[in-house]
């Protein structure tokens, strides 16, 4: 396969040729630190799209909060099996509640 000539790439294929010449002649430590840079960005990015999505989750669930109550912590349980929160399935709620249940956080009701 013959090579493309630049004068007919297009203008996506120019910005990745300029990437990928910029890179080859990069040392090895100028790429490690190129790689460790493009990872701090998206980790940062990642890091805030999370928070913007648990602050979205926290603000729905004070909505369906009562004001005069002070939420417990089995108000928190049941506001996760209401919400259909993605990720927090009935086997997370079940840890959750178990755990709640063995640090006294909920009572646990005895049958008698």
């Amino acid at each position: 396969m013959a090579k493309k000539r630049s004068c007919r790439r297009t203008d996506e294929e120019n910005a990745a040729h300029s990437v990928a010449v910029r890179v080859r002649k990069m040392t090895d430590m100028q790429i490690t630190e190129y790689l460790e840079e493009i990872r701090k960005k998206a980790y940062e990015e990642a890091t805030d799209d999370a928070r913007d999505t648990n602050k979205a989750i926290c603000d729905s669930c004070a909505k369906n909060m009562p004001v005069e109550k002070v939420p417990t912590a089995q108000d928190f349980i049941d506001v996760l099996k209401k919400e259909k929160i993605p990720g927090i399935g009935a086997v997370t709620i079940n840890k959750l509640l178990e755990v709640a249940k063995r640090y006294g956080f909920i009572q646990q009701v005895v049958a008698g």
